[in-house]
């Protein structure tokens, strides 16, 4: 139950992130915001779970959200 409240928590957690600011900067990309607060929110949950998978998946969110900002440019007429 544990691992599915974080993972919705984070998941919630990015996506209201993301949408803050699209409206407040309009100018810059909101992934990009996701990425910083997934930066900061997630070696937080590192250090404090005690849980293999909670880590792992705290580390995955970092990972899947650099990769999306990175090739967020190559995707965008898909």
């Amino acid at each position: 139950m544990a691992l599915a409240v974080n993972f919705a928590g984070t998941a919630l957690f990015v996506i209201g992130v993301a949408a803050w600011a699209d409206d407040l900067f309009s100018g810059f990309d909101e992934s990009t915001f996701a990425l910083i607060a997934v930066s900061l929110l997630c070696p937080f949950v590192f250090l404090i779970s005690r849980n293999p998978v909670q880590q792992f998946l705290s580390l995955g969110w970092v990972f899947a959200v650099g990769w999306i900002v990175a090739f967020e440019e190559r995707s965008t007429p898909v």
